[in-house]
Parts: structure tokens; C-alpha cells; sequence
């Protein structure tokens, strides 16, 4: 396996929600280690501020295909996608919640 090989596995790591940033940022060590500073392209794009969302996400993923793959390309895409799964997180723990809270109601109505 050669550099790209295992940036591309990186990303692909990513991308499928398997690698937690911590170990994001022990794998870029360990390839530069391996293959030398350079092995990250340097790549100049405009982050987006807070709040993100998925189609943010998908234009990384886009560019990521195009060839962005900078250290800080790539923490930023580990940013995002924890941004967005938490914030999906939250929408189905407080959908969850106002069921329950629903459910919970027609219950009282029926038992008084």
C-alpha cells in the first residue's frame, strides 16, 4: 500500500463514520511519519461557519473527490461529520422525547 492508498483509506474511514477524530489525527501522524510531511497535499478552501449541514458535508465529500486532502482539509471534514451526526443525534432524541411525552398524555386522559 503506498501513501495515497492510505490517505484514501482515511478518508474512506471517515466518510463511513468508523474512525473517531482522535484516531483521525493518529493516522495523519503515522502516515507523515511513514511517507514524510508531504504526503498531504496542501489545498486552500473556504470553510463554512457553524451552523453545518448535510449538503456542506456532501460538497467536501465533493471535493475530497477532486483532490482536496490537506491535514486540515480533512480534520475540518471529521468536524462536520460529528457536527452533523450529533446534530441528528439530538433531532431523534427530542422527537423520541415528544412521543413519549404525547403517549404519556393520552395515557393520563384515559386513566382520569
Amino acid at each position: 500500500m503506498d501513501s495515497i492508498d492510505e490517505r484514501m483509506e482515511l478518508e474512506n474511514k471517515i466518510f463511513e463514520n468508523k474512525i473517531r477524530k482522535d484516531q483521525v489525527i493518529q493516522e495523519i501522524k503515522r502516515i507523515e511519519e511513514k511517507y514524510g510531511e508531504d504526503v498531504f497535499p496542501a489545498f486552500n478552501f473556504q470553510s463554512q461557519k457553524k451552523p453545518w449541514n448535510i449538503e456542506y458535508y456532501k460538497e467536501l465529500k465533493t471535493l475530497n473527490i477532486s483532490g482536496a486532502g490537506s491535514k486540515e482539509f480533512i480534520l475540518h471534514l471529521v468536524d462536520v461529520r460529528d457536527y452533523i451526526t450529533f446534530r441528528k443525534k439530538i433531532k431523534f432524541a427530542l422527537i423520541t422525547f415528544g412521543i413519549i411525552i404525547v403517549f404519556t398524555i393520552i395515557l393520563l386522559m384515559l386513566i382520569f
